[in-house]
């Protein structure tokens, strides 16, 4: 239905060293970034509700049609409903870290490449997580860094989320009243 042309380039950039780094990391439905100055800027994504939203539509056209191509049609059409949306929000995101990262220096992110295998939770929230796409983003992130020169570093995560990033102290659950 029509014609196609692929065109590819590359494009040499060289990338700077930076003198200090924002460290971003990611949550399921925010990105807090933690700038050279002391400061935190959170972004909330509301990621999780898109997942969800979707998640949902999708189950109750299980639910009703059971088989057939109105079905497919309509969970193809859902499905690329919520790829194109979260896309495009983790281009604007990832446009917005890297304005930032040009005026402060480099970017650190969390390597979570191994997330998945610690996730032992609820069946609900399993599911929940294991739909949640921090790869995506991050690769996007990387690469527009790579075209504006930034340097990008992958840290290990242990710990970032269970101490203080002002003071260093442990923080606790809300819950535990410990």
């Amino acid at each position: 239905k029509g014609v196609f042309l692929h065109v590819v380039f590359s494009k040499e950039v060289e990338i700077k060293e930076p003198e200090t780094f924002i460290g971003v990391d990611l949550n399921e439905n925010n990105v807090t970034l933690s700038l050279p100055n002391g400061e935190f800027l959170q972004i909330i994504t509301h990621e999780r509700e898109i997942r969800t939203g979707y998640f949902v539509k999708r189950r109750n056209i299980q639910k009703k049609l059971k088989t057939g191509k109105k079905r497919d049609k309509l969970l193809e059409k859902y499905g690329q409903r919520e790829r194109n949306r979260l896309n495009d929000l983790y281009h604007k995101i990832a446009n917005k870290i890297v304005e930032l990262a040009e005026r402060y220096g480099g970017l650190a992110l969390e390597n979570l490449k191994k997330i998945r295998e610690f996730i032992k939770y609820s069946a609900k929230i399993n599911g929940r997580l294991h739909r949640w796409s921090f790869r995506k983003l991050q690769s996007i992130i990387e690469y527009k860094a790579k075209l504006k020169g930034i340097k990008t570093v992958f840290v290990n995560p242990a710990f970032t989320s269970s101490l203080c990033p002002i003071c260093g102290g442990k923080l606790r659950s809300m819950g535990t009243g410990l």
